[in-house]
């Protein structure tokens, strides 16, 4: 990863199950974002967002690879020199992340859903996993507290991370 303080102190290891929980604006989906981006040069990369659409996730990995922020991507003007000379950084960040062994799955999920894609995409090769986020993975049981419904799903998703080495 390109947070060498973080990757020292936290010695991640396979089958962790690492959880970034912050209150909302913090940037929970954009460091998510720029750790996928490392990983997925080495390692096949599923993102399970239930807040995002895959074209705005897409936006924000070009916006990462090509160093050109998301709200210049839809204002250059080719008749400017500097403008064209971005537009070609977003073509080169968009034709390497086309290469990248990422995956996004949009919409909403249960548990159950979310082990049946990582049964089937783990059998290929190592998979990370990131899903975005845990809150909103929907319950099939009913009249639970939330404390209840995402401690459940933690550790559902604690138990996949190790039946799957994911």
């Amino acid at each position: 990863m390109n947070y060498p303080k973080l990757t020292n102190a936290a010695n991640i290891q396979e089958n962790d199950l690492i959880v970034i929980a912050a209150r909302p604006g913090i940037g929970k989906t954009g460091f998510a974002l720029n750790i996928l981006n490392q990983l997925s040069n080495n390692y096949k990369c599923l993102y399970f967002t239930m807040e995002m659409t895959d074209q705005q996730l897409y936006r924000r990995l070009v916006a990462i690879n090509s160093n050109v922020p998301m709200l210049e991507h839809d204002k250059l003007q080719t008749e400017h020199t500097e403008d064209l000379i971005k537009a070609q950084q977003l073509k080169v960040a968009s034709e390497k992340i086309s290469k990248k062994k990422i995956e996004i799955v949009t919409g909403g999920q249960t548990i159950r859903t979310i082990r049946s894609k990582i049964v089937k995409e783990s059998r290929e090769e190592h998979l990370i996993v990131f899903i975005d986020y845990i809150g909103l993975i929907r319950d099939t049981e009913k009249n639970r507290s939330n404390y209840e419904r995402v401690t459940d799903i933690t550790k559902e998703l604690r138990q996949i991370s190790l039946d799957y080495n994911c």
